[in-house]
């Protein structure tokens, strides 16, 4: 006797899908549809061996769950990137345009600066001490003579405390106010002279100690002309 489609061939046991649809096409089923309701009608049923794991079902939506996951994080960290990026980089474009604007379209400004000269001194301004630092006599007298015959004002004549070694220049003393009068006298003599300050000197008043015979005064040619009426 012939077992219906449904039964098996023991508990759990089903006919196999392929000798069940060539049962059915023997039986006049034509198409697809028809072996399937034929098939379902004759209480058929598939092989547990065809049937679909659970577990492969499950592995599947495992790994569909992770792969959304993954891309969800990834479009959260680009959007937070680019969100970063856009407030630390603030647009700067229109600033910029606007300054253009303004260097282009300002006003040209014009700038005067202004240099006062401080006009230089005559000789007669210039007081002069005349002091003979040198082993040679009479030096501090005939510099005195010429440096009055030049329009310097000598207030006296005389020796200094001290020499000046043999080799070293002449000194100018100066007080606070009296460099400008004491490069008045330097420019009014030839020799090496330098500039020493002295707090105790005012005014334009300075003292010349003359080192050696090296320094000179220099002279200054006066021409006159005779108009005749």
């Amino acid at each position: 006797m012939d077992k219906p489609l449904g039964e098996g061939n023991g508990p759990g046991d089903g006919i196999n899908l392929d000798e069940g649809i060539s049962g059915l096409r023997a039986a006049g089923a034509q198409s697809p549809e028809e072996i399937a309701r034929a098939f379902i009608r004759e209480g058929g049923v598939i092989d547990f061996d065809e049937r679909i794991d659970p577990r492969e079902v499950q592995r599947k939506r495992m790994l569909w769950g992770a792969l959304i996951v993954v891309v969800i994080a990834v479009a959260l960290a680009t959007t937070v990137i680019l969100t970063h990026k856009k407030s630390s980089n603030p647009p700067s474009s229109n600033v910029s345009a606007d300054q253009a604007t303004t260097t282009t379209s300002g006003r040209s400004t014009t700038t005067t600066t202004t240099t006062t000269t401080v006009p230089a001194l005559s000789n007669s301004e210039v007081t002069v001490q005349v002091l003979n630092a040198s082993p040679t006599n009479g030096l501090a007298g005939l510099t005195g003579t010429g440096l009055t015959q030049a329009g310097f004002t000598v207030s006296s004549v005389g020796n200094a405390p001290q020499k000046i070694a043999a080799g070293d220049p002449s000194e100018i003393f100066y007080g606070p106010t009296g460099l400008p009068a004491a490069h008045q006298l330097a420019l009014s003599v030839s020799g090496p002279v330098t500039f020493v300050s002295n707090p105790a000197l005012t005014g334009n008043n300075v003292t010349l100690w003359v080192a050696s015979s090296q320094l000179t005064v220099l002279t200054t040619a006066t021409t006159t002309t005779t108009v005749h009426g």
